[in-house]
């Protein structure tokens, strides 16, 4: 058999076959190929091989999404990629190797083939095929194809004698069968017989080519273009001729006889663009038949206006494919600029596309077309008003730079006099990088086109000196930068320290923007150090003489011509590098900010000139801290070390290492910022002469880690692995951009090994303590402060003598504490650590617990009472300190942070043995399976019971054909099926207590587990891992966090510390990123502390990321993935537009259709049926045709309601007790109302205790379903669900924690009114110790006894409960008032609501845990059960509205709907809210945080009316509201008001 030559085919060379024959253009047979074999010569032997050489080729042709050169593929065409190494052992190999679709599509073929050599008649023949077609495949017995094709036939339903008709379908059928099945699935219509209906769509494009009759061709013009808005792309490629219809329509448009016929020209285009419409690929035939010549030519007169605009459309889809890029360019395609006011808004977003899309891939041919177009295109940023126009022509400027930044001279020449444009363009990226941002000026573009013109500034920045002149003195790109990052925050005021940057705006911001942001400074930096003193290059790198070049130009610039402002741009931006270092722990960044601060450093002859460079100091302390622990820990296991990691340096020698496993990642990125780090001090001691900076690097401790780091390594590294030999250069830039910095943007990096990077720190870190032994003078003072510490903490020490201390001793000593704190020289977080205090003080407030200690009353009044300054000081020191000591480790899953739905969808490889079972077959005995690394042992199950089902149907033994239960072990321990794979092995491989695991150990190792049979099912136990033992971690860290509560605490009772103040940014980071770890979050694998720390320690971390941890781990795995997914997207909504994201599933969805009378009633039963399932839940209503959001949002606002309705008697109530159906009126909040033992027991007491259940599952469901409820619950209530939380599972406190939580001042907090009465009667029993207890009945108080008063055991309010038995005739007297006192605190705090807490705890468990709730506060928890303060200011609103559709930012519409929104009360907001999102509360965030975001749309009149005649409506799915241009403000708010009165109740079309 002949060899293929398997070249592919060239799309685009001119087809000389007749219309209709196998090889041209839309025929059923394959394409003709561009290769060694000439058309219609196939001899006996190669005719068959010839055919499966064409199908391959055909299927590649409609396939491959690459345009390659036929001639490069010549060898692998057609051929699996696996295996290119075996095709020449034997023919019957060569089958195997062809695609599977190609080699089924060949196999079909062969049913129509007669092995004709004619091929003009081959497919005529096929049309007649009968019987004997048949016999003569079959006679082939030794090919093996044959079996096949004879149960395709039977399959198919053919029998002997069936008739087939000329298409080639069997009479009778009209699917055909198999054949025809697998025909439509692959494309079969190419391939057999003709096409249906060929002759009608022949003879119309055949009217087309006769010039007789304008009328037909105009008639057959609309049928052709109905018939292809009719069809889909595949029965187009199965009818059309696409070649020979392109070629008709095209020469109608340039046929000089038709020039006149311009409605002929317009039916002609429309139908070209629905032929393009119709199936993509039809595109390319429409470029070998010129059609944007013929298009373009259309462009450049405008004759008729809608011709115009129909080529313009049509020009757009063309544009979509990349090949035609340069063509439309070449032929003056972009000329359609000059008639831009012409057209209407429509086309000129068209023609703005068309450029846009050119613009992608620009040829150096096609420059003097492009830069006689930039002038224009640069008027239409600057003058246009459309945000869509605008937006492509900011895109096509982008473009344009991309593609020229290998050319310079052409980027000066475009850009030479631009200096107001690059203005224009900071400015667009100003007010475009936060969509939610209150900045008007100019139009914002989306967050991807952004991303875009940055990327072009670092390129124009790149390759021209003059441009990044004018960015730095004119522009102020500095300045820029700083306020388009601060957007991301929260601003509360106008005042000069919200202009501020904050570590809270760089959390929030995008971290490819900070990435972009941090390459453009590096870029505008000059390099003033050799490549050997680099931070991240190699030692003999060697930049390109052009980049050179620049690089002595910018030194000139930015350190000679323009100093001043060179440097107030260094100031401008360096607290971004501070805090993006701080605010993320991505390794690129971090990597950036060290680069771009250490060519900030080096050129600096006095580091005065940046004014917050002493900030550095607390940066590099905290990068050395870390390592220096985790350095410390690698050699303590010394010979290990040299056992692994040494070796491994060894080879580095050899060009390419051998590794039995990979280094971790994390580890060599650490260390190589501490070798970053390391340079940078040397920088500083070298430049400064030491005398600035020793100081501070002492007092951070930074010498002392510097000196530990060198003495771990000490005698563990090698001393020369520096790279020696010829310069090398960047290898991407040996042939893509020579003026790219490889430092910055990490084209190319040497290898790099721990090894390699120890003994780099080895070397510089030598040299750090040589020059600071040379620069350091005398020994070392203790400085007065540090005395002062070392005495306070001396003195703690000695318990025996802080026990005799009055509250006056304790005045004295904590004055100390404050003059060394703050009085003096700012005491820095090592001394703090070093001095030992923190560990003293956190025994001593330990030790005297409680608030009437005079320990803490003495601490109280110190560092609270006069003014919290002092306090606050003093937690911004344990906040440093806790910075610092901190080594929490992040567990990562091994994968790219950025494709975690990739590391989800990873696979673990398993050998399962079976244990203890000789009648199982061998082959299930032991096996290797790969599975999914997020799957759980209940997949495994699956797979394994179904291979035990096939093997027991063909088994005798009934006995055996009954349930089979199978436990899975590893290591001899039972996995419950429950268990995640990947969890149970991270596990597995752990040897002590929260140990972290190599990710490389748990991927490329086949791990062991032992199955066996079992007689019941296995049960599945939780696995339950406690962190709550101190011990394991760092006991600094723990005693820093244990006085931070103690502080936190006393804040909340006497201060007035904002609780951000508390906030620790680092470990919200930290905690951040690991939650980013799905695939380790879902297994159970978080690291103990990110739990513990969570838990005990809330107030460390900011509300949004305590959600984020709720939703992460105790939502369950379905809505884990969904929360993950949907936080992910709304991250990348706007850099991803136009592309699909990948979906890992979803959770279900349960509709429920309710009726709207019954809403209570309905809530009950609806919850009892799916309060507990995984699902979300969408409610409808009866006879409304609502759906979605909306409704389900209102059905939790309305139940939220009836809760509260006065007829349950659930609540404490101070209204009208007769009006049973009004509402209950407490002002104070939602308070349970008490109850007795007897009450409980009622039949009332238990229907009360059960709505109480449900009230708790509800709002457990709202939570899970993250729906805005509307409770106003008081604090107390959720005071004492939290005070059993915190008790675990038992859930009773003992009296010593009633009579804690059962005071007068929660009393007050619940009933002021009632508590006032009880201080009344505390009045008396304070007058006790003056009087003999036989007297005491005498005692007075306004003129009363306690007799006089007439008071009996009963609850005040509730006569029916009784304090103590047979309370309603026991009289309180003096004897007993104490006691009387004590029972109204607990009956009313603890023992009367204890029933109802309980049935609310257990209710809410039932969708998950209640005690994941500890880590709020219970404040917090009445916010997020509805009762949040809401933001309605102008900026929040002004923010948050998106104005389209008719609309914008600066419509007087708008502004007037912002203004009525700002002015409305209280009850017209929440009816406002109601109206347009279904529930009258906004979501924590308030406005911002609305999802769908709040859009306002123009409502436009119809008929003949006006305005003013219509109301308002809205979508509440979507947060839509339809709003008319009101003629004036007035209208505008009595319509809406009208329309949310009459909108209310109901759910109906607008």
């Amino acid at each position: 058999m002949v060899k293929p030559q398997n070249e592919k085919p060239n799309q685009y060379q001119t087809q000389t076959t007749a219309p209709g024959a196998p090889g041209a253009p839309g025929a059923p047979g394959p394409s003709a190929t561009s290769g060694n074999i000439p058309l219609g010569t196939h001899t006996d032997d190669e005719d068959e091989y010839d055919s499966l050489v064409r199908l391959s080729h055909q299927a590649q042709t409609r396939t491959s999404e690459d345009e390659d050169d036929g001639e490069d593929e010549e060898e692998e065409g057609g051929l699996d990629d696996d295996d290119d190494d075996d095709d020449d052992d034997d023919e019957g190999e060569d089958y195997d190797m062809i695609e599977p679709a190609t080699f089924l599509q060949s196999l079909l073929q062969l049913r129509g083939r007669r092995g004709n050599d004619d091929d003009d008649d081959r497919f005529e023949e096929v049309d007649n095929a009968n019987e004997g077609e048949e016999e003569d495949i079959n006679e082939d017995d030794d090919d093996p194809r044959a079996e096949f094709l004879r149960a395709i036939g039977a399959l198919s339903g053919r029998r002997e004698g069936d008739q087939t008709t000329p298409g080639g379908a069997i009479a009778g059928g009209t699917a055909g069968g198999f054949v025809d099945v697998m025909q439509r699935l692959m494309g079969g219509g190419m391939m057999f017989g003709e096409r249906e209906g060929n002759s009608e769509i022949d003879a119309l494009i055949n009217n087309l080519n006769q010039r007789e009759d304008t009328y037909i061709m105009l008639e057959s013009l609309n049928e052709l273009s109905e018939r292809l808005l009719m069809m889909n792309g595949i029965t187009a490629e199965r009818l059309i001729p696409a070649n020979k219809l392109a070629k008709s329509l095209v020469n109608i448009m340039e046929d000089p006889q038709l020039e006149e016929e311009l409605e002929l020209h317009l039916v002609a285009c429309r139908c070209l663009y629905n032929f393009l419409e119709v199936n993509q690929d039809f595109i390319h035939d429409a470029l070998n038949n010129n059609a944007i010549r013929a298009l373009c030519h259309k462009l450049v007169e405008i004759k008729y206006i809608d011709l115009t605009e129909q080529v313009l459309q049509t020009l757009e889809m063309i544009s979509r494919d990349p090949i035609s890029h340069n063509s439309i360019i070449s032929n003056n395609g972009l000329t359609c600029l000059q008639y831009l006011d012409f057209l209407t808004i429509h086309a000129q977003r068209k023609c703005l596309t068309i450029i846009s899309n050119c613009c992608t891939n620009i040829s150096i041919a096609n420059f003097p077309m492009v830069k006689e177009a930039f002038t224009g295109i640069s008027d239409v940023v600057r003058t246009h008003e459309d945000q869509v126009v605008v937006e492509n022509a900011w895109l096509t400027i982008s473009r344009i730079i991309i593609c020229f930044r290998n050319k310079p001279d052409f980027l000066n020449e475009l850009f030479s006099d631009k200096g107001p444009l690059l203005l224009e363009l900071t400015q667009v990226i100003s007010v475009s990088c936060n969509k939610g941002s209150n900045d008007n000026k100019g139009k914002k573009l989306n967050y991807a086109s952004c991303l875009s013109l940055i990327k072009s500034l670092i390129i124009l920045t790149s390759v021209s000196v003059e441009v990044s002149k004018i960015l730095i003195c004119d522009c102020e790109i500095g300045k820029v930068i700083t306020k388009s990052l601060n957007k991301y925050g929260r601003k509360e005021t106008d005042n000069e320290e919200s202009e501020k940057l904050t570590i809270e705006s760089i959390m929030a911001a995008p971290k490819d923007l900070i990435s972009q942001f941090l390459s453009l400074i590096g870029y505008l930096l000059p390099i003033t150090y050799a490549p050997e003193n680099a931070l991240f290059l190699r030692d003999n790198f060697q930049d390109y003489e052009e980049r050179q070049e620049i690089n002595k130009s910018r030194q000139e610039l930015c350190l000679e011509i323009i100093p001043h402002d060179y440097w107030q741009f260094v100031n401008d931006v360096w607290s971004f590098l501070i805090i993006s270092f701080e605010a993320t722990m991505d390794y690129d960044i971090r990597r950036k900010g060290f680069i771009n601060m250490y060519r900030m450093i080096y050129p600096a002859e006095e580091f005065a000139v940046i004014h917050d460079v002493a900030t550095i100091s607390g940066l590099l302390s905290s990068v050395v801290n870390q390592c220096q622990l985790t350095i410390h820990t690698d050699f303590a296991g010394h010979s290990q070390w040299e056992d692994i990691d040494m070796e491994g340096s060894d080879e580095e020698e050899s060009a390419h290492p051998v590794r039995s496993e990979p280094e971790d990642i994390n580890k060599i990125n650490a260390n190589a910022l501490l070798l970053a780090s390391f340079k940078i001090i040397r920088t500083i001691f070298e430049k400064s002469h030491g005398t600035a900076f020793i100081s501070n690097f002492e007092r951070e401790g930074l010498i002392k880690d510097i000196i530990s780091i060198l003495s771990d390594l000490k005698g563990n590294v090698d001393d020369d692995f520096y790279e020696t030999g010829p310069p090398v250069h960047s290898i991407s830039a040996s042939y893509s951009n020579k003026y790219i910095d490889t430092e910055v943007t990490k084209e190319y990096e040497s290898r790099l090994t721990l090894a390699r990077l120890y003994a780099r720190i080895y070397s510089v870190g030598n040299e750090i303590e040589q020059l600071y032994l040379a620069m350091k003078s005398g020994d070392a003072v203790i400085p007065e402060h540090m005395k002062v510490l070392i005495e306070i903490q001396e003195l703690l020490q000695d318990q025996k003598l802080i026990k005799s201390f009055t509250f006056e001793q304790w005045v004295d000593l904590w004055n100390k504490l404050k003059f060394a704190l703050i009085d003096n020289v700012q005491i820095s977080s090592f001394e703090l650590i070093s001095s030992g205090l923190i560990e003293a003080l956190t025994t001593t407030f330990k030790s005297e617990e409680g608030s009437e200690s005079s320990c803490n009353r003495a601490f109280t009044a110190v560092f609270f009472e006069s003014d919290t300054v002092p306090a606050k000081a003093f937690v911004q020191k344990l906040q440093e300190a806790l910075t610092r000591s901190e080594s929490f480790d992040v567990v990562s899953a091994g994968t790219n942070t950025n494709q975690h739905n990739h590391a989800l969808a990873n696979q673990i490889r398993l050998k399962l043995t079976c244990e203890g079972e000789d009648k199982i077959p061998t082959h299930l005995k032991t096996m290797i399976l790969s599975v999914h690394a997020i799957a759980t042992f209940k997949s495994v199950f699956a797979f394994l019971k179904q291979r035990f089902r096939f093997m027991e149907e063909f088994s005798d033994d009934e006995e055996k054909k009954s349930d089979i239960n199978i436990e899975f072990l590893i290591n001899g321990e039972v996995i419950p099926n429950e268990t995640t794979i990947y969890g149970a092995i991270y596990r597995s491989l752990q040897n002590k207590p929260d140990q972290i695991i190599e990710p490389s150990r748990i991927w490329t190792t086949v791990h062991n587990i032992t199955y066996r049979k079992v007689s019941s099912e296995v049960k599945d136990s939780p696995v339950v891992i406690s962190y709550d033992q101190d011990w394991v971690y760092d006991q600094t860290t723990m005693s820093i966090l244990k006085l931070l509560k103690v502080m936190f605490y006393m804040n909340e009772a006497n201060g007035s510390i904002p609780d951000k103040e508390f906030t620790n940014w680092k470990l919200t980071v930290k905690l951040n990123r690991q939650l980013e770890e799905p695939l380790v979050v879902a297994s159970g694998t978080l690291p103990g502390w990110s739990i513990h720390v969570t838990k005990q320690f809330p107030f460390i971390f900011p509300l949004e990321t305590r959600i984020f941890f709720l939703q992460s781990t105790s939502f369950g795995y379905s809505r884990l993935i969904h929360q993950w997914q949907v936080r992910t997207n709304q991250g990348n909504e706007e850099q991803t537009q136009g592309q699909q994201h990948h979906q890992l599933g979803r959770p279900t969805r349960h509709k429920v259709r309710i009726a709207r009378q019954m809403m209570l009633q309905s809530a009950v039963k609806v919850l009892g049926l799916y309060g507990s399932t995984p699902g979300i839940l969408e409610i409808e209503y009866f006879d409304e045709v609502g759906s979605g959001l909306g409704p389900t949002l209102e059905f939790y606002s309305t139940v939220s309601k009836e809760f509260g309705k006065r007829k349950l008697k659930m609540w404490r109530d101070h209204g009208d007790p007769s009006d049973s159906e009004g509402y209950v009126d407490n002002k104070y909040g939602l308070f349970p109302v008490p109850m007795d033992k007897s009450g409980i027991a009622s039949e009332n007491g238990k229907k009360m205790v059960y709505f109480f259940s449900i009230l708790g599952k509800f709002i457990a469901r709202a939570l899970l379903d993250s729906r805005i409820i509307d409770f106003n619950f008081n604090p107390v209530f959720l005071k004492l669900v939290q005070l059993l939380n915190s008790l675990g599972n038992a859930q009773k406190l003992n009296a010593k924690s009633i009579k804690k939580f059962t005071t007068m001042a929660n009393l007050r907090i619940v009933d002021p009114a009632l508590a006032d009465s009880v201080e009344h009667l505390v009045k008396y029993i304070k007058q006790f110790s003056d009087v003999k207890p036989e007297h005491r009945d005498g005692i007075t108080v306004d003129g009363c006894t306690i007799k006089d008063l007439s008071i009996y055991f009963e609850l005040p309010g509730n006569p029916e409960y009784e304090l103590i038995p047979n309370g309603g005739e026991t009289q309180v007297t003096a004897d007993n008032l104490e006691l009387y006192v004590s029972k109204i605190l607990e009956a009313t705090l603890y023992t009367g609501i204890i029933h109802q807490i309980k049935a609310f705890m257990e209710g809410f468990s039932k969708v998950f845990p209640i005690n994941s709730l500890v880590i709020f506060s219970p404040q917090e928890l009445v916010e997020l059960f509805g009762n949040a303060e809401e933001d309605w200011s102008f900026d929040a609103l002004t923010s948050s509205i998106n104005a389209n559709h008719g609309y914008s930012k600066e419509s007087q519409s708008i502004k007037s709907l912002t203004n009525i929104l700002v002015n409305f009360n209280h009850d017209e907001q929440r009816a406002f809210l109601q109206f347009l999102t279904g529930a009258p509360k906004l979501p924590i965030g308030g406005f911002k945080a609305l999802r769908p975001p709040l859009t306002v749309v123009r409502k436009h009149a119809e008929d003949d009316l006006k305005d003013d005649d219509y109301l308002p409506s809205v979508m509440t799915c979507a947060n839509y509201l339809k709003l008319p241009n009101y003629s004036s403000e007035d209208v505008m708010r009595e319509k809406l008001l009208q329309a949310i009165r009459e909108g209310a109740g109901a759910f109906l079309l607008s």
